[in-house]
């Protein structure tokens, strides 16, 4: 966080708030990565795709994915 926030020129102010929440939240953040019930709509269509075998790092794949996906709400 100290050195992606030097880098873009993140006030040091800022940086120091941004350090500190990062602190602040991190143990309630790892305690719920992997609870399927605090998953947010990108997450739970991430691991569909991923399910459905799409190579989530080929945006040819995903963008196929994301049309077929959107048919299936307009059948």
């Amino acid at each position: 966080m100290r050195y992606a926030g030097r880098r873009r020129g993140v006030p040091a102010e800022l940086l120091a708030e941004a350090v500190a929440a990062v602190a602040t939240y991190r143990e309630e953040m790892l305690a719920t990565i992997d609870d399927p019930q605090a998953r947010g709509p990108a997450k739970v269509f991430a691991a569909a795709a991923e399910d459905a075998g799409v190579d989530l790092t080929d945006p040819e794949a995903v963008e196929r994915y994301i049309q077929r996906y959107n048919e299936g709400f307009s059948a």
